[in-house]
């Protein structure tokens, strides 16, 4: 099984039946490992190479301007759709936080649901990127994908979790100010991918499992910060 979740020299991944409360742990042993893979319009497929930290298709047959409230579903394994459907596609979005800002996300474009899907090794490079897309991020269903994220929750404190998506890190390696958390969070509720409550419940989470660790003190207290601020936002 694909180890999703990695915490020090520990894999840690859900049951086939996605049922986040029954957690697995097992030793990690580095073994070599390949990308996800993509389709042409001419189905030949392209491996996406992890290289110098990249990783894109080496071709994409459309470049499309992000239009308001483009979505995109993140997929785990590989897409269920005929490959004769999918196409590599290469969307110019905006950035959250600098409007001035604009990149371009590498996605697959299902043409039959005309939908757009990245696959969560894609996800986690421009995490790492440290990105803050003006997009909707959404979860595949088990329809859409072999290995869809049903169980994903708010505990989750994996890269995977829904404020990463958009770039919402804390501490004194984020770079990001409280401003600019606030407004993540902001753009989080206000276009309904968390309530406000289950933010709340995920922040004073983190808080609670930290807060004894002096490395993450300036951590804790931005998440105190930001508690504060949802609760107050909700209330508008």
């Amino acid at each position: 099984m694909e180890c999703r979740y990695r915490e020090k020299n520990y894999c840690i991944y859900s049951n086939r039946n996605c049922n986040p409360k029954n957690i697995s742990c097992i030793k990690y042993h580095k073994t070599k490992t390949t990308a996800a893979v993509t389709y042409t319009a001419n189905t030949s497929k392209i491996s996406a190479k992890i290289k110098a930290n990249i990783l894109f298709p080496s071709v994409y047959a459309k470049t499309v301007r992000c239009k308001k409230k483009t979505t995109v579903y993140i997929y785990g394994g590989t897409l269920t759709a005929p490959k004769n459907q999918l196409l590599d596609y290469k969307i110019i979005v905006n950035d959250i936080l600098d409007k001035s800002k604009v990149y371009p996300l590498y996605v697959v474009y299902n043409t039959k649901t005309q939908k757009y899907y990245m696959g969560e090794q894609v996800l986690q490079y421009y995490i790492k990127k440290n990105y803050h897309p003006n997009i909707i991020f959404k979860y595949a269903n088990e329809s859409e994908c072999s290995d869809p994220f049903s169980s994903h929750s708010i505990d989750d404190l994996s890269v995977m979790s829904v404020l990463k998506m958009y770039g919402y890190t804390v501490g004194k390696s984020s770079g990001l100010s409280q401003i600019q958390r606030q407004e993540i969070l902001a753009f989080v509720i206000d276009h309904k991918l968390m309530k406000g409550y289950e933010i709340i419940n995920l922040l004073q989470f983190n808080i609670a499992t930290r807060k004894r660790q002096k490395k993450f003190q300036e951590a804790v207290s931005d998440w105190k910060m930001d508690v504060a601020f949802v609760t107050k936002y909700m209330t508008r």
